[in-house]
């Protein structure tokens, strides 16, 4: 797998992530909301798929096993508590100065 494909990929999806959120939070008037929004929606979808993909249903067994075993430390759990605040930010700023993609 070419990973420079995959990083100009993955910064092409964020731009285009942070301007349907600024968008979101312009129409919203609420930059939180479209945080809200964004992130409920995300969620949603995995709990609708989840059920039905064996290949999750192991990977969050396989997670569970490896905090009990101590293999990963708690304080890395947090790490989405990050993804959080950067999508609240994003939806903040980008209406502002705007995004270039």
């Amino acid at each position: 797998m070419r990973l420079d494909l995959l990083a100009a990929l993955s910064g092409a999806m964020i731009a285009l992530q942070a301007r349907a959120n600024g968008e979101l939070s312009d129409r919203l008037d609420n930059g939180l909301q479209a945080a809200l929004v964004s992130f409920s929606s995300g969620l949603l979808i995995i709990l609708i798929i989840t059920p039905f993909s064996p290949q999750i249903k192991e990977g969050i067994r396989n997670l569970k096993a490896a905090i009990a075993h101590k293999e990963i430390a708690r304080w890395k759990l947090f790490a989405g508590a990050l993804g959080g605040s950067f999508v609240a930010i994003q939806t903040q700023i980008v209406p502002l100065i705007g995004v270039a993609i």
